[in-house]
């Protein structure tokens, strides 16, 4: 049937299971996807004549088949950033640290601490022997933005340096850049036409992703987080009717 494709719809990803040839733990990637774009390329070799002096070509046979797919989403989760990263991403409980050493610090001089979202802070000075002094806020030092850890020194008077940290951090994620060395997904597209309300259910059963080659974590507008993966064959039941090795399209 004739059809038009202007396409929209639901992503999803997941894994594919080689042997029962099911996709598990599929989840929905976000509704802000741009682009999602499937690349076919064939190379081929030839073979020359030898009879009329011009080597014309005689025949041409195929040498491989590959494809690409690429993903452009400008809403995603934590973990789909991880997976664009070559990460890993966790959940961070919330607990208190003590005893947490600052660098050297100078009047005016910022220090993150290692855990966000903080509170209950107290810092203290080094000086052996003791009493040990306990800086005072908003005096010595200010909380200049306690969710992002970020704390300013304001004045040294008589302390003795390193200073001390203790506090209480909240609960929050936290992603591993190039802490994984493959990631193979599943893609699944259940697609409308806006045209002509043909709908298509495309399914890509593995794809080897590459880490995304560039993220804008600052900019102007919103960012677009793009993955691009090489499809790669898939174990399928034999004689499959409907799977194929490189996945599906089912035109509905």
């Amino acid at each position: 049937m004739d059809m038009v494709i202007v396409g929209q719809g639901p992503i999803y990803m997941g894994d594919y299971d080689q042997n029962s040839y099911k996709v598990k733990d599929e989840v929905a990637i976000g509704c802000g996807n741009r682009v999602l774009k499937l690349s076919l390329s064939r190379e081929t070799a030839e073979i020359k004549e030898s009879c009329s002096g011009s080597r014309l070509t005689l025949m041409e046979y195929e040498t491989s088949k590959s494809g690409t797919v690429r993903l452009e989403m400008q809403e995603f989760d934590e973990d789909m950033l991880a997976m664009a990263l070559y990460g890993t991403a966790a959940t961070i409980a919330g607990n208190t640290v003590t005893g947490e050493v600052l660098p050297t610090m100078v009047v005016g001089g910022i220090y993150h601490t290692k855990y966000p979202k903080i509170s209950a802070v107290t810092i203290k000075d080094s000086k052996d022997p003791g009493p040990v002094a306990t800086l005072v806020a908003d005096t010595d030092y200010e909380i200049s933005h306690a969710t992002y850890g970020r704390i300013k020194i304001l004045n040294l008077s008589t302390y003795t340096q390193p200073f001390t940290i203790d506090y209480t951090y909240g609960g929050h994620e936290n992603i591993k850049p190039f802490s994984v060395s493959n990631a193979i997904k599943v893609i699944r597209f259940d697609g409308i036409s806006t045209a002509d309300n043909t709908r298509v259910r495309v399914l890509l059963p593995r794809i080897a992703f590459s880490p995304t080659d560039e993220f804008d974590f600052l900019g102007e507008e919103a960012s677009t987080l793009a993955i691009e993966g090489k499809l790669l064959m898939a174990n399928i039941p034999n004689a499959d009717p409907v799977l194929g090795q490189f996945g599906n399209i089912e035109i509905l």
